[in-house]
């Protein structure tokens, strides 16, 4: 009878924990949707299940939450590692596990997010920097790296220890067919103008016509940019 009783109340607690991550998602939910990401940070403070949401929530590149979701990741791991310097570590392993291939590549945003990390604490993370750059070589990724070079070249170059490496990804990015690739490549050879010497001048012309749109997160907003458009300002 005992043994009945213990099952029973392992179900309640299970159906329990389910409600209880279905109210924070509703509720982070919410909250990204007023791009409220100072509430989300205090509320990791308490409740670290709110990584988990917010992870769960960023696998659709195209949502608008998607991207307000991986830009408070950033300052919502800051916020725990700085309180529990392991389950920060912890976090960030999980990410990384995610692209590689015994996850099955399931970490669609993993790049993104584990940048949006080190800009928010680069005290503890910036050794991540070297490694994000490895995963261009991955077709799937190469979206990610070059958001990522783009996002810590605005914040702070100078964690590039290996400018030929970031160049010649930048390099290789102005010339894909992808659309999106360009774009985001111009973007981080904008930002990193001061830093970056090797990119050849007629890679940068040849964008000068290219009126093909991709898409960009700026500012809490996704915009849709051409390219000769963020060429010319």
């Amino acid at each position: 009878m005992g043994g009945g009783n213990d099952k029973d109340s392992q179900t309640v607690q299970e159906k329990q924990i389910v409600k209880s991550i279905r109210r924070i998602k509703t509720n982070i939910r919410d909250l990204l949707e007023r791009n409220d990401l100072k509430t989300i940070i205090e509320l990791a403070r308490n409740n670290p299940r709110i990584v988990s949401v917010l992870i769960s929530m960023s696998y659709d590149k195209d949502s608008l939450l998607t991207w307000r979701a991986i830009e408070a990741i950033g300052p919502v791991v800051a916020e725990i590692s700085k309180n529990s310097p392991e389950q920060g570590a912890d976090i960030v392993r999980r990410l990384l596990w995610s692209i590689t291939e015994e996850s099955g590549g399931i970490g669609w945003a993993a790049i993104e997010m584990l940048a949006e990390i080190i800009v928010n604490y680069p005290e503890r993370y910036k050794n991540l920097v070297p490694l994000l750059m490895e995963f261009y070589d991955e077709e799937i990724f190469r979206d990610g790296v070059l958001y990522a070079i783009g996002r810590i070249g605005e914040r702070m170059p100078e964690l590039f220890d290996d400018p030929d490496k970031i160049e010649d990804i930048i390099s290789d990015g102005l010339t894909s067919d992808d659309p999106q690739i360009r774009g985001l490549a111009l973007i981080a050879c904008k930002r990193l103008a001061d830093t970056l010497h090797g990119i050849g001048q007629e890679q940068i012309r040849r964008l000068k016509g290219d009126e093909s749109t991709f898409t960009v997160y700026e500012k809490g907003r996704l915009i849709n940019r051409k390219i000769n458009e963020v060429l010319h300002n």
